[in-house]
Formats: C-alpha cells, structure tokens, sequence
C-alpha cells in the first residue's frame, strides 16, 4: 500500500536523515529534469553535503528555496550563489551553497534495477550532452524568433 506524505513533511524526514548522515532514497516526482531523469521511472539517491564539500557545475542538488525544496542541475557558480535549472526548463533559480542540503549520488531505474553513479563518466557525458543540446536549441529558437 502506497502511502503519500505532505511535501512539508516528507522533507522533515528526508532532510533529518541527511543531518545525521544517512544517504536517502527517494522517489523522482515531477518533469523538471527529464529527459535525463523521469518520474514514474527513477529513484535518487540523495547524500549529505557537508559545508566543505566541493560543488561543480553539472551536479544535481536538493536546495531549498523559497521554502520549498527543489532537485534542479547546477548550471553556473559564482561564488556562494549558484545558479541552478531543471534540464526541461528555461528559468533559474540562485540558491545559496548554504541553501543546498544534499547532492546525488547514484540513480536507481524501477523498471530495470539498474544503478548509476553519478561520478561515472558515462554519467558526467550524458548530463554535458544533454545540457550543452538543451543550450544549443534555446540559442537556436531565440535565433530564429
């Protein structure tokens, strides 16, 4: 049986998992990332980031924002302000470093069982691919416009 939790409170839980260091599995929800991650299809796997932790352009993290909390690409750094964007989307958000509470890790398809790590660089090819396309296509339509 499937029990679906308020978004304030599934994150209560999820964030009091990473404070005491514990990596989390989540369930994707909705199409901000996709193509690259889809909802229905892809499990995260969420780690703590401790304050000293190395961000790079191109990792996907929680943040909170605005009160409330988004899993979106870093696509800019300047900075403590990161500037962050769902792969399916135009606009932006600029969260703090300090607005970030988790990265991802690892990637579990439901259908197949299939694990990725998200430092492999079939991962890291995949998400430049995709992102730089993305890029490309918006440059293209503005363009044309």
């Amino acid at each position: 049986m499937d029990k679906t939790l308020p978004n304030d409170v599934f994150f209560q839980l999820v964030t009091r998992q990473l404070a005491e260091g514990n990596t989390v599995n989540v369930p994707l929800t909705g199409s901000s990332m996709s193509p690259t991650l889809m909802q229905g299809r892809d499990n995260l796997v969420l780690a703590p980031l401790p304050s000293q932790a190395k961000l790079r352009r191109y990792d996907v993290v929680l943040f909170r924002y605005h009160g409330t909390y988004i899993l979106h690409r870093i696509v800019k750094m300047d900075g403590d302000t990161l500037v962050t964007r769902g792969d399916a989307l135009i606009s932006t958000e600029t969260p703090l470093r300090s607005d970030v509470v988790a990265k991802l890790v690892a990637i579990s398809d439901t259908q197949t069982g299939k694990v990725t790590q998200c430092d492999t660089l079939w991962w890291k090819w995949l998400t430049v691919k995709g992102v730089f396309w993305k890029q490309l296509k918006r440059k293209i339509k503005r363009l044309i416009r």
